[in-house]
């Protein structure tokens, strides 16, 4: 099993094999756990996940699903989409392409061709309209890369917008104030 010792790793899993199917140009799953990316890679279907399941999805992990089609697979209901809704912020700009799947849509016993057939029909992800701060929701899209190619863990100003020790860019329309904002 190649799952039994991934909690340890710092970064998606299978992330050799994820970078050899984005370079294919085929379609990356997104999954809670390491069993689950097993199983659909038992069926020829690139998957992935973090440490810890998805509730512990870093921003730097999107980089690493760079110019990638990303299938999310949705559990849980409202709680799942909200969760979804937040990896997907974090992959907008970054990713090629953007899928939500609802998970119980592949069966266990589904064929590689039934799977594919399945994510084909997806829906695709867009980031929900907002008028009150459209440039607050585009500056979180932002991803910090320090150090290309290793996970940074940054320390936050102002929590996934202003790093300290990082050269951060704050951006508005005019007359907002934005100078103001950090004195």
């Amino acid at each position: 099993m190649m799952h039994a010792r991934f909690d340890s790793i710092d970064g998606l899993y299978r992330q050799e094999e994820v970078d050899e199917a984005i370079a294919r140009g085929t379609a990356v799953c997104l999954v809670e756990t390491a069993k689950e990316a097993d199983k659909l890679w038992s069926r020829e279907v690139p998957a992935t996940c973090c440490p810890g399941g998805s509730k512990k999805w870093r921003p730097e992990y999107s980089r690493m699903l760079s110019d990638a089609d990303v299938v999310l697979l949705q559990y849980n209901g409202s709680s799942g989409r909200q969760r979804i809704d937040q990896i997907s912020e974090t992959l907008h700009g970054i990713a090629r392409g953007i899928w939500i799947l609802d998970s119980k849509l592949i069966q266990a016993d589904s064929t590689a061709d039934e799977v594919w057939t399945t994510i084909q029909a997806a829906p695709s992800w867009a980031p929900a309209a907002t008028t009150k701060e459209p440039y607050l929701a585009a500056a979180r899209r932002l991803v910090y890369y320090a150090d290309f190619g290793k996970v940074v863990k940054l320390d936050w100003i102002i929590k996934g917008i202003l790093a300290k020790a990082h050269t951060s860019y704050l951006f508005g329309p005019p007359g907002r104030r934005k100078v103001r904002a950090l004195g």
